[in-house]
Formats: structure tokens, C-alpha cells, sequence
């Protein structure tokens, strides 16, 4: 079923950020040996790692510690512009630039970010929700604004992922459905596997090549010119990675997997390097590595082969 609906860009905007000032230190790799969130990679090269109070920075061969104070549990990393990152916290979005953390923390946000994403051009989404009301948010550098459901985006979306088409224009999942916006105007798309017997979310979205990719439960979602093929999966799709003409994906409890060619192949421990087969995050750096979260653990992929960190 495909529903549409025009919207307005009228919402509240704040400029006003807090800044932070966590603990720096030396890191070493046994730091990222376990208990990471999430893993991202900054536009210029440099690779972080989170923790639940804490980042890594690895810079060239160089590993830098930032540390949190309590009360900033942190669970995502994008690459905004060159020299910027942005962080999903607990306590809204945080913005590294020029050295300095500032939280931006808006009245509306009430509850923890819950998805971030940033666009081609490096602009912030993120998404949370508070007593099952979605609320969407987007930052430019200059204006944080908070998107409503019904004028800012569709209504009755239970949001699971946010994501930017090649054309920069944002791409949500959600329970059942995913929404696509062009000119103003948002496609709400349900129903997307009609053989199966519950409606899967979309749990992560990337786009490469004229293609949207979608993560689901029952595989990856290839969406083009308007039309759906579904690459299933034995087990649940969370994370997504394009390198090249290949697309690499981690599953719940079920390793990685790569597309390549409309061909699905797994790759899990004990043959391989990876340290646990729950992946949730993976990353391509700017020097082709693609970085691998798996149970907490860090792995990284590189020509085809994985591979870990040097002690």
C-alpha cells in the first residue's frame, strides 16, 4: 500500500549548544577490545569507536580517549562535513568540530536519540521517540530544527531508521513501511513483503548507484525505480556497508554476509577472524577498509579478507 502526503518546513529551531568537556587520554587497542556502541569513520579519514561514557579516536596510527561524564550514554556515530562528527547520545546530539563537544539538547527531544544519519552534503538527522511519539530532528551546522509528524514528516510512522537517498533527500524506516520524500512531497510504502507472515521493519537504510538498500529481519530490501527485491536472509539484517558493487551486511546472531552479484554469501567465527557473530555496525573507511562491530569487538574487512587490530 503506498500512501502521500505534502508537508510544510515549519519548526521550532534552536541554535544554542552546551559544551561538553570529557577526559582525554592515551588509548591503546585493547580499549576497543570490547564493549563498543557503535564505530563511524570522519570525512578526512580518522575512525571512531564508542563506547557506552566513552570514545576512541584513531588518528593515522594514534588512539585518543574521550570520556563522558556520566549521564551521556552514547550509542551512534555520522560523519558530518570535513572535520565534524555528530554522536547520538542519550542527552540529545552531540557535535564534535574544531575540537569542542557541544551538546544541542532541545525541550522537544525528550527522550534519547534513538537514530542518526547525515546526508551526502553532511547535515544531521536523528530521530526519538517519547511515549511512542516519533519526533525527527535535522542540523545543518547553523539551525537545529525539530520536524513534527504531520507537518514535518508522515503520522503513525513507528520509526526504526533514518537514512538519505544519493539526491540527499531523507529516506525513513519504520515498522512495516518506509517513507521516501521528493520535492516536499513523502511516499509512505507498506506491505513491502506480501509472502510474509508479519510486517518487517527496516532497521538501516544506505544508498549507492541509484539504489536504496534496506535492512529487515528477513533480508535486504534492493528499492529502485520504484520496485522492490527482497535478498533473504537466514537470519536478521541490522547494519549495511556498499563497497563498490558490493554490499556487506551484518546479521543478528548470524555473522556477515555479502551481496555481490544478486549472491548472498555468509562469513561467521571460527573460520574467519570476526570476533562474534552478532555484527551490528560496519563502516567503509576512506582507505577501503570497511570497519566491523561485532559483539562489542572490533574487526575490520580488507579485500575481502578480515581481519584484526594489531595488539
Amino acid at each position: 500500500m503506498v500512501t502521500r502526503m505534502s508537508t510544510q518546513r515549519v519548526t521550532p529551531s534552536f541554535a544554542a549548544g552546551e559544551v561538553l568537556s570529557p577526559v582525554v587520554g592515551t588509548a591503546t587497542v585493547a580499549d576497543l577490545a570490547v564493549g563498543r556502541t557503535a564505530i563511524g569513520v570522519e570525512r578526512g579519514g580518522n575512525v571512531w569507536f564508542a563506547g557506552a561514557h566513552d570514545l576512541v579516536r584513531l588518528e593515522g596510527t594514534t588512539l585518543t580517549s574521550f570520556r563522558f561524564p556520566d549521564g551521556h550514554v552514547l550509542s551512534g556515530i555520522a560523519a558530518g562535513p570535513p572535520g565534524v562528527v555528530y554522536l547520538a547520545s542519550s542527552s540529545g546530539l552531540v557535535r564534535f568540530a574544531g575540537g569542542v563537544f557541544t551538546l544541542f539538547r532541545p525541550q522537544h527531544l525528550a527522550a534519547a536519540i534513538r537514530n542518526l544519519a547525515t546526508s551526502p552534503s553532511g547535515d544531521a538527522a536523528f530521530a526519538t521517540a517519547a511515549d511512542e511519539v516519533a519526533m525527527v530532528g535535522r542540523y545543518d551546522g547553523r539551525e537545529l530544527r525539530v520536524l513534527s509528524p504531520g507537518t514535518g514528516f508522515p503520522p503513525d510512522l513507528k520509526i526504526t531508521s533514518l537514512g538519505f537517498d544519493e539526491a540527499g533527500e531523507l529516506v525513513i524506516g519504520a515498522e512495516g513501511a518506509v517513507a521516501v520524500q521528493r520535492a516536499g512531497t513523502w511516499t509512505v510504502i507498506r506491505g513491502l513483503d506480501t509472502t510474509a507472515a508479519f510486517a518487517p521493519s527496516i532497521d538501516e537504510i544506505a544508498a549507492a548507484a541509484g539504489a536504496v538498500w534496506l535492512a529487515s529481519p528477513v533480508g535486504v530490501y534492493e528499492y529502485c525505480g520504484g520496485t522492490f527485491v527482497l535478498h533473504r536472509t537466514d537470519r536478521p539484517v541490522v547494519c549495511l556497508c556498499i563497497d563498490g558493487d558490493e554490499l556487506w551486511f551484518g546479521m543478528r546472531a548470524g555473522g556477515l554476509g555479502r551481496l555481490r552479484a544478486g549472491e548472498v554469501s555468509a562469513f561467521m567465527p571460527g573460520g574467519t577472524l570476526l570476533p562474534q557473530e552478532d555484527v551490528t555496525d560496519l563502516v567503509r573507511g576512506e582507505d577501503g577498509r570497511i570497519w566491523v562491530l561485532a559483539g562489542g569487538a572490533i574487526a575490520f574487512i580488507r579485500e575481502g579478507e578480515i581481519e584484526r587490530l594489531p595488539a
